[in-house]
Formats: C-alpha cells, sequence, structure tokens
C-alpha cells in the first residue's frame, strides 16, 4: 500500500513540476530540410486532382511554410480560388507574380483569374478624420489604403479621444465603396473600382483553437482534475480517520491494549495519513495548474501580434526558393 502511494505522490509531483514549464516554454523552432517541399507540392497536387480541395491547401501552405516560392503561392491561391475565398486567393495571386520565376503558363492563369476575381471582390476606401483609429470589422486598419473584402455588409468604426462614429456599409462586389465619417457629420459614397494592385491585405480574424486558447484550457482542465483526485483523496483520508476511531472505541480500554488490535488501528490511521498527504499535493498540483491557465491566457501574445508587421496573413519561414512543381488539378 506505501508503495503504491508513494508512486502516485511522484506522478502528481511530477506534474506540479512540468506544468510552469509550459506556460513559459515556447515550441522550438528547426529550419526543415528543403527537400520536403517537393513531396509536399505532389502530394497537394494529388489530393487537387480528387477534389479534396481543402486537405490540398493545407499541403501547399507547408510547402510555402518551407519555401515561400510563386510556384507555392500560386497553388494556394488555386486552391482558395476554388474554396470560394476569393479576397485571400486575390492577394496570393498577386503575390504568385511577383516572383520572376514562375512558370509562363501559371503566370497567364494566375492574370486571367485576378481579372476574374477582381468582379467578386468588394473594396472599401476610406474618407476619416486626420489621426483618427479607424477599425473594419473590428479590426483596426490603415485608412490611407483601400482594403479588399467579402462583399456584404461590414462595419466602420472611428475613435479620436472620446469621440466615436460607426457606420453601417454594404459593399457591392466589383466597386470601391468609399465611406465618409465625420464626427459631425457622416455620410457615405460610392465610386467605380480602378483596377488597382495594391490594395491591402484582407482582414482574417483569430478563431477560437488559437494555441493562448488550448495551452490555458488544457491547463485548466487539468487543474480542475487535480482538484478533484484531491477532494476524492480527502473524502477517503476522512473515512479512513473515522473507521480508526471507530474500531478504537469498540475495543474496551482502547485498540493498543492489545498487539494485534493496535497494529490494525495503525494501519488505519496509516491509511488515512496517506490520502491525506495525496489530497494535499493534488490540491497544490490544481492551484499550480490553474495558476499556469490564468498566466497563459493573459501574458500569451495573441497570434495577430505575432504575426504584426508581417506583409501576408500567412507567411512563414523563408528558407529560399527551389524547383516546384505544377499542374493541372
Amino acid at each position: 500500500m506505501k508503495r503504491a502511494v508513494a508512486a502516485l505522490r511522484s506522478l502528481v509531483l511530477a506534474a506540479v513540476v512540468s506544468a510552469p514549464l509550459t506556460v513559459v516554454s515556447a515550441p522550438a523552432l528547426a529550419a526543415p530540410p528543403v527537400a520536403k517541399d517537393a513531396g509536399l507540392l505532389a502530394e497537394g497536387l494529388e489530393l487537387a486532382k480528387a477534389g479534396k480541395f481543402e486537405a490540398a491547401l493545407a499541403k501547399f501552405e507547408e510547402a510555402y511554410s518551407l519555401a515561400r516560392t510563386g510556384t507555392n503561392v500560386y497553388n494556394m491561391a488555386r486552391m482558395e480560388h476554388a474554396l470560394g475565398r476569393h479576397a485571400l486567393a486575390l492577394h496570393h495571386y498577386r503575390e504568385a507574380l511577383r516572383d520572376a520565376a514562375l512558370a509562363p503558363e501559371s503566370r497567364r492563369d494566375a492574370e486571367r483569374a485576378i481579372e476574374e476575381l477582381k468582379t467578386k471582390i468588394a473594396v472599401i476606401a476610406f474618407d476619416v478624420p486626420a489621426g483618427a483609429t479607424t477599425t473594419l470589422d473590428g479590426n483596426e486598419i490603415n485608412p490611407s489604403s483601400t482594403v479588399e473584402v467579402v462583399p456584404g455588409r461590414h462595419i466602420v468604426k472611428i475613435k479620436l479621444g472620446g469621440s466615436v462614429k460607426s457606420s453601417d456599409v454594404t459593399a457591392p462586389a466589383g466597386v470601391v465603396t468609399t465611406v465618409k465619417l465625420r464626427f459631425d457629420d457622416p455620410g457615405m459614397t460610392q465610386e467605380p473600382a480602378p483596377p488597382a494592385d495594391d490594395r491591402t491585405t484582407p482582414q482574417k480574424n483569430e478563431g477560437f483553437f488559437t494555441t493562448k486558447n488550448v495551452v490555458a484550457g488544457s491547463l485548466g482542465v487539468l487543474g480542475l482534475a487535480a482538484a478533484g483526485i484531491g477532494v476524492g483523496f480527502l473524502a477517503s483520508s476522512e473515512g479512513k480517520l473515522s473507521d480508526a476511531e471507530s474500531f478504537d472505541r469498540s475495543i474496551p480500554g482502547g485498540a493498543c491494549t492489545a498487539l494485534e488490535t493496535c497494529r490494525q488501528y495503525d494501519a488505519l490511521l496509516d491509511d488515512a495519513r496517506d490520502s491525506r498527504g495525496i489530497a494535499t499535493v493534488s490540491f497544490i498540483a490544481a492551484g499550480v495548474l490553474v495558476g499556469g491557465a490564468i498566466a497563459a491566457f493573459t501574458l500569451w501574445p495573441s497570434e495577430s501580434k505575432e504575426r504584426a508587421g508581417s506583409a501576408s496573413p500567412r507567411i512563414r519561414p523563408l528558407l529560399g526558393p527551389i524547383s516546384g512543381l505544377t499542374g493541372a488539378f
């Protein structure tokens, strides 16, 4: 019994010691081998030919993380186009065209796709007071540049000092919707869309399953589990202590009036103490894990901040251009 208890104590203490490291440690970044890029492209092409565009996009994105080439980003754009993600597809087709090594056939296809997608994307321009903080659908943007969005309803808000103004905008495809906001006279006008190629990257909201939320949630769940274990062993300790006291009272003169009954009484007390010890360690582990969850949630930078300064919403580590694969899907 004591050996089992000691082993359980070691496992719980190991959780206490290792839990904080989950919060402060970041995954080690190692440069992946460039040779793997070709294999990923081949896998992506096979998936695309089978009509599995989502899975193919994941392969092309992984290849893009190994080498930021025109071929890789072109293949990403093809899948996004097929999936109806027109704003991202348009952005990535333009990115592909900036690579002089892009194959002529792929270049011609990208140019045709860009002309097609221009008619399916809405563009919002901003006429707002200088110095005002401007947000589009909750994302802060630079009002001096246009933003490509999915056609439909969007919310533009400006803030300066303590004054805030907002406007609901319906942005149709194929035109620039100019949002004119003033703190004393808000308004909105529209004008035909120019064939501009220097528009800003479409905004993308973060989902729930970010690294921060997953780490914080996992630590919180482990903390609750440790607390539950502590409650269970504490209840067991109280029960065993009550059993020992009942046993002692059941023997005239006390359990230790005879050697055998005294041993039984001591064994019951030892079990009660062991259970209480495990409960104490479990409660400590729960406190550490819950504290780690709170620290991860409050201190971990958001993924949008980690991506700040990047020219593309999907820029990943670059190892340099390599010869890529292309093909008909």
